[in-house]
Formats: structure tokens, sequence, C-alpha cells
């Protein structure tokens, strides 16, 4: 947590290669910028999910995206 700061969320998960549920972390940034020329939103949204077992990081996964 020192690194990324506190979690946007907590919650359980199980995902379908978990054997059981896993306490999850839920980190979440959203950037964007308006184009004022074409009135657009470019929006870029980033997503980790950091999954844990007995206290100790047990995997995680990572996505973003652009919107435009």
């Amino acid at each position: 947590m020192a690194v990324l700061g506190p979690p946007f969320g907590k919650g359980e998960t199980m995902m379908p290669y978990h054997d059981g549920p896993r306490t999850t972390w839920t980190y979440f940034l959203d950037r964007g910028a308006v184009d004022f020329s074409s009135h657009r939103l470019n929006e870029e949204l980033s997503y980790l999910f950091v999954f844990f077992k007995d206290s100790r990081v047990d995997g995680y996964i990572w996505f973003d995206t652009t919107v435009q």
C-alpha cells in the first residue's frame, strides 16, 4: 500500500482459477482531456485488482483502455 496508496475499494473475489475467495483491493485511475476543436473527450482508464490470500499477495489483474 505504501507504493500505490490506499485502494479505491476492498472486497472479495473468486476467479475461476482460485481455489477459494480472495480479498481484493481495487485501484482505478481516470485521466481525460477535452479536444475543444472536435468537442470530444479522450479518456484513459486504468484498473488494477490485487488479490490476497492469507494476508499475502496472491496475484493481480491489470488493464487499461483509451475511450474516444
